[in-house]
């Protein structure tokens, strides 16, 4: 048993890197899901002009032109 305690695969460390892989795949799934939403969104604004693709985008995505300051205010609950 003094296996469990020692070296590099101990029972610790494979606690810790299976914790951390768990939280790798969960934010591997919410990355998808945003790559997703955003090429829905994307293919929905290709049919829209060039000015409403970019209202849009600064809208939603808090994008801003090089002479511009963006502000936003987030309210506590």
């Amino acid at each position: 048993m003094l296996y469990l305690f020692l070296g590099d695969n101990n029972v610790i460390e494979n606690s810790k890197r299976n914790k951390e892989l768990r939280k790798l795949e969960n934010d591997l799934q919410h990355y998808k899901a945003t790559v997703a939403s955003m090429k829905t969104q994307n293919n929905r604004s290709t049919v829209s002009t060039k000015e409403e693709r970019e209202e849009y985008f600064r809208k939603h995505h808090y994008l801003k032109k090089d002479d511009e300051d963006v502000f936003r205010i987030v309210y506590k609950k």
